[in-house]
C-alpha cells in the first residue's frame, strides 16, 4: 500500500496596512505600517490582558471602599446583648424502648488539686481530709 503524506501547505501571509499620518512635516510623507497574523495576535492578547487587569482593578477598589465603609462607616453595633438565664431544673432520666434506663443525671461534687502547685503535701492532704 502507497501511502503519501501530504505535505503541510503553508498558510499565505496576511498582512495589515495602517495608514497613519504624522505631524505635519515639510515633507509631508506618510507612514505605512505593516503587521503580520502574529503580531496581531499578540497585540489582541495585550488588549485582551490590559482590559482583565483593568476589571481586577476596578473590583478590588471596589471591596476596598466596602471595607472602609465598613470599619469606619455609619454602621452602628447592636445595643442589646441576649443574656441567658440559668434554668435549675433538673435533667429528666433519658430510657429506651422497652424502659431500661440509659441515663440519669447524678449530683456529684467534684474535687481537683493540682500536683505541681501543691506545696506542701501533708499540709494539703490535711487540709482535704477536713472537707
Amino acid at each position: 500500500m502507497n501511502v503519501r503524506r501530504l505535505r503541510k501547505r503553508s498558510k499565505p501571509a496576511a498582512y495589515v496596512i495602517c495608514e497613519a499620518e504624522p505631524e505635519p512635516t515639510p515633507q509631508e510623507s506618510v507612514q505605512i505600517k505593516a503587521f503580520g497574523g502574529r503580531a496581531r495576535q499578540a497585540a489582541r492578547a495585550q488588549n485582551r490582558i490590559l482590559m482583565c487587569a483593568v476589571v481586577f482593578v476596578f473590583v478590588f477598589a471596589a471591596l476596598g471602599v466596602r471595607l472602609a465603609y465598613i470599619s469606619f462607616g455609619q454602621i452602628k453595633p447592636a445595643v442589646t446583648i441576649a443574656t441567658l438565664q440559668p434554668i435549675d431544673a433538673p435533667r429528666p432520666e433519658i430510657v429506651d424502648r422497652q424502659g431500661a434506663l440509659l441515663a440519669t443525671d447524678l449530683p456529684m461534687v467534684a474535687l481537683e488539686v493540682a500536683g505541681r502547685e501543691v506545696w506542701d503535701p501533708s499540709e494539703t492532704a490535711q487540709g482535704l481530709a477536713g472537707i
